[in-house]
């Protein structure tokens, strides 16, 4: 998957809700599924080209939904900092319960992100 399809994939995990049922639908085929412009139509009723206004329209609110709110940058910065705790937790010299108790929390945080 290209790098900017992977993009739009984490912005759908993020705001897919935002969108409506169809724009949600129409993504999870296009990306999820790997779909073509004409499958996607046929199961829609609507013309290969109403398919890829479509996803043109949805992949723009999901892109400004990330530059106005910017959680799926934020949910990637905790993720990245949770790995460097879990990995710091298994280095600590100090009593083995409290680096036991960090890596812990860390992998905690990991599994909401």
């Amino acid at each position: 998957m290209a790098l900017k399809n992977l993009r739009i994939a984490e912005l759908l995990d993020c705001y897919g809700g935002l969108l409506t049922d169809k724009q949600q639908r129409v993504l999870a085929c296009y990306y999820d599924e790997d779909f073509s412009l004409s499958e996607i139509a046929e199961n829609e009723a609507i013309t290969p080209q109403g398919v890829r206004d479509l996803i043109c329209r949805a992949q723009r609110k999901l892109l400004r939904c990330e530059e106005r709110l910017g959680l799926c940058g934020r949910l990637a910065a905790v993720s990245e900092k949770a790995a460097q705790i879990a990995q710091l937790a298994q280095q600590v010299t100090a009593p083995a319960q409290t680096g036991e108790q960090i890596k812990l929390l860390a992998e905690q945080l990991l599994e909401r992100g």
